[in-house]
């Protein structure tokens, strides 16, 4: 987990959970979710990602809410 430039947007920051590493099956290893936070709120969209050659497509959209 770590904060980086966006994949689409270099000038915005977003929380980055990669999957690839030795103790995730190979299946999870491809799998990238890049998370930023809608402004004035506590809701966060994620979107996933699946690493193909080091090239990441977006497959998946998702929510979370801070409670």
């Amino acid at each position: 987990t770590y904060l980086s430039p966006s994949i689409n947007d270099q000038a915005v920051a977003s929380l980055k959970i990669d999957y690839n590493i030795p103790e995730n099956n190979m299946l999870c290893q491809p799998l990238l979710d890049e998370i930023k936070q809608l402004p004035n709120s506590q809701v966060y969209l994620g979107k996933m990602y699946f690493c193909i050659s080091g090239f990441p497509v977006m497959f998946l959209w998702f929510g979370l809410e801070k409670e």
